[in-house]
């Protein structure tokens, strides 16, 4: 596992498990570093499936939607793709609201749920 400031990384059977580590993701310093830290784990690691654990998270800006936005493009571009779990209910609300759950993520309520959707689909 490597560890940065904000994130925490696992390969677990090809699958890259990123952990949010802090748990306000709203001032912009802290959105610029989640952003350089998960596209720099997208370009080094180039998984094919990325599950990103929002257990510690209690807010969040708009800049972080935009970094996971980003996440997928590139994840696509390499035959991949990404995930959610453990969202709280009001985060998980935004992303419903704007119309991102269930279109361009999938959130899980539970990592084992997230990683039997990525194992039956590799």
């Amino acid at each position: 596992m490597n560890d940065s400031n904000h994130l925490s990384f696992e390969d677990h059977d090809h699958i890259l498990i990123v952990r949010i580590l802090t748990d306000s993701l709203f001032d912009p310093l802290v959105v610029f570093d989640f952003d350089r830290e998960l596209q720099e784990a997208v370009q080094t690691r180039q998984p094919k499936q990325m599950l990103v654990d929002f257990a510690n998270v209690q807010r969040t800006a708009t800049g972080i939607i935009n970094s996971l936005l980003l996440a997928k493009k590139a994840l696509i571009a390499i035959g991949g793709d990404i995930a959610f779990f453990n969202v709280s209910e009001n985060i998980r609300h935004t992303y419903r609201v704007l119309r991102l759950e269930g279109t361009m993520f999938l959130i899980f309520d539970e990592e084992r749920d997230a990683l039997e959707h990525f194992k039956k689909d590799s």
